[in-house]
């Protein structure tokens, strides 16, 4: 060879045998390393690393531009023939590698912050609040307390209902839940009211919805007329109303 070589055999440093690059990157930075002696330059040919490694010269640019992304090696010069390379050796490589495992090791330590984070994260609480060994015990509490309060409301409802739980859930959906549980079995008491008082008095009453129905649509805000005897929601009394503000303004 036209350059002088100082052949290590197949030996690795642990820097490059444990960088994320893959394997015949490794084994060409090795090779350029061989022929980089006393701080001499590699001059050898792509397709001399080609042919070395069973690859293409396309391949072999590809690894180049590889080990110089991770600061493996360095170009000196290119003549426009020759491409003038050499392999950063010692206190470098050992710096960067060392620089990529601490960057692995903070990407880590984030990962697993965000799990706990996302784990123990609650709408009324902070993380914070999982030191109280009682936490755990309290929420469930507040749950079941939640729970008897919507029960008692649904036992009185006199439509088809699913079950407790599933309707709970459907119930909790609306964002201002938490406001309207108190007043969920008055709501519902009212509506029988009307519709017991229509049956007595022989005028057409609507049937009961099924109750899980009767959440979605929020029915809780209808409102009870009278002397026409119809029931407005009070969600759509309010879109019909910017309806006809939107097209004919203000109506005095």
């Amino acid at each position: 060879m036209e350059n002088e070589r100082d052949f290590k055999g197949i030996w690795i440093p642990k820097e490059i045998y444990l960088a994320k690059i893959p394997w015949m990157a490794k084994i060409l930075y090795c090779e350029i390393d061989s022929f980089t002696k006393n701080e001499k330059e590699c001059f050898i040919s792509n397709e001399y690393f080609a042919d070395f490694l069973g690859i293409s010269k396309t391949l072999v640019s590809k690894y180049i531009s590889l080990l110089k992304e991770h600061n493996l090696i360095k170009e000196t010069g290119f003549d426009g023939r020759k491409r003038y390379l050499a392999s950063i050796v010692g206190g470098r490589v050992e710096e960067n590698f060392k620089a990529e495992l601490k960057k692995t090791s903070m990407q880590v330590q984030k990962k697993l912050q965000g799990r706990v984070e996302e784990n123990f994260k609650d709408t009324n609480t902070s993380i914070n609040s999982v030191t109280n060994p009682n936490y755990f015990l309290e929420k469930n509490s507040k749950i079941k307390e939640n729970k008897d309060i919507f029960e008692e409301a649904r036992k009185i409802y006199r439509g088809t209902k699913r079950g407790c739980n599933t309707e709970y859930e459907v119930f909790i959906k609306h964002k201002d839940w938490q406001e309207v549980l108190p007043n969920l079995k008055a709501a519902i008491q009212r509506e029988i009211n009307y519709i017991e008082g229509l049956k007595k008095e022989g005028k057409f009453a609507p049937e009961y919805k099924h109750f899980k129905t009767w959440l979605n649509q929020r029915c809780w805000e209808n409102e009870f007329l009278s002397p026409d005897n119809k029931v407005i929601n009070e969600t759509e009394l309010k879109r019909k109303k910017a309806m006809i503000k939107e097209f004919y303004g203000d109506i005095e």
